[in-house]
């Protein structure tokens, strides 16, 4: 499975004004398949939450690069979009939006067990700032120990990494949205099969972000999201 040089992120909460079958009838059949039918687009995978967290939703979009998203093909989507989808994006709760591109110094470790993502599938998100001098220690630490590490853990299938390019937020849940605070620079995605509630307290897990090293990183680190999501549908 070759990894697009660009991926496309969103969060999204149903909110009060529109219910969840509506959302979910608007994505699964208006708009993901407008978005797969472009060339651009390599591969949509919907997420939802395991950890109890808010966005409760996420989309994955794998692009062949993140400048795909500034050709005439995916800006018309926007011109042309249906009464639908006017209404749907006028009344969701939350809509974070966040492009990204691939961290090409960064190990491509891949399991050959790894088929693309399937329903169930864990998708473990982790974002971190560092002051710009500890950048490359950051990058060492993956590509020297942790990215390693982690492909032992029971489950693991594979890990990429991004730079974030662009971010943004709308919605109704006006409170939540002027909260916003931007998500941070660097950014990892681990994918792993369903192994139960068990998966972080895997000794080979808890090894990983014990060491020195992480440590380290992790006194270094200004801004960390980490969510846990499950394969919710691919398409």
């Amino acid at each position: 499975m070759s990894t697009g040089k660009g991926l496309l992120l969103v969060f999204s909460e149903v909110g009060n004004q529109l219910s969840e079958g509506e959302y979910n009838d608007w994505y699964d059949n208006e708009h993901i398949p407008l978005r797969t039918a472009l060339p651009g687009f390599l591969s949509a995978t919907r997420l939802i939450q395991t950890d109890g967290l808010k966005p409760t939703w996420g989309a994955i979009y794998d692009l062949s690069s993140v400048d795909f998203l500034q050709e005439d093909a995916y800006t018309a989507l926007a011109k042309t979009r249906s009464e639908r989808e006017a209404s749907v994006l006028s009344r969701i709760g939350i809509l974070d939006r966040r492009i990204y591109t691939l961290n090409e110094e960064a190990l491509e470790i891949v399991s050959p067990e790894f088929k693309g993502n399937k329903e169930g599938m864990i998708v473990l998100v982790v974002s971190m700032d560092v002051e710009p001098d500890f950048e490359d220690e950051l990058n060492r630490w993956y590509n020297e120990e942790h990215s390693e590490m982690l492909s032992k853990v029971p489950g693991w299938l594979r890990s990429r990494r991004y730079y974030l390019v662009d971010a943004a937020a709308s919605g109704t849940l006006k409170q939540q949205v002027q909260e916003y605070k931007k998500p941070a620079k660097f950014m990892a995605v681990h994918e792993y099969k369903d192994i139960g509630p068990g998966l972080f307290d895997a000794e080979e897990f808890k090894a990983a972000i014990s060491t020195p090293w992480r440590k380290k990183v992790w006194e270094n680190n200004k801004n960390t999201e980490r969510r846990a999501f499950k394969v919710y549908k691919t398409f």
